[in-house]
């Protein structure tokens, strides 16, 4: 990932922050560069509520072009992409993925049921990025059907 992905990411991780704590109804602390998702709820000691934990993906493209252009593999179905290691860490906790789209912000609340029906690209490989090696690595196509629009 080049710089400039790099900082767009966070660029648009600050940006949208408030909007999604308003979304949630909680605050959010972000989380160290190493861990697998970008935020988790801040929460009083005695409140046993599993807290959120929250996945944004800045896309430098709109999101009618990836509706148009990319689709899961075996089924066809447009989809948006993630790291299977954040969804597989989302079961049996409160998640929530938020796409961050030129034009729109997009989002999907963890289910169980919904994730287990997904494609799943064992083999992924993204395209060449300067001063980077990828490997190949499991990604989860969420159907473009499953997304909301964030509000606000």
């Amino acid at each position: 990932m080049s710089k400039g992905d790099l900082s767009y990411g966070f660029e648009r991780e600050n940006i949208n922050h408030p909007k999604i704590e308003c979304f949630l109804g909680c605050k959010l602390k972000k989380l160290g560069k190493y861990d697998t998702m970008d935020w988790v709820e801040e929460q009083n000691e005695n409140d046993e509520t599993p807290p959120w934990y929250v996945e944004q993906k800045a896309r430098k493209m709109t999101y009618a072009h990836l509706q148009s252009n990319y689709r899961s593999p075996k089924f066809q179905y447009p989809s948006a992409l993630i790291g299977k290691h954040k969804t597989d860490f989302m079961k049996d906790k409160n998640g929530l993925v938020v796409f961050d789209f030129c034009d729109k912000i997009m989002y999907w609340i963890f289910d169980e049921d919904e994730y287990s029906r997904m494609e799943v690209e064992q083999d992924f490989l993204r395209g060449a990025r300067v001063g980077y090696v990828d490997k190949p690595n499991p990604v989860v196509h969420i159907p473009c059907s499953l997304l909301k629009e964030l509000p606000g």
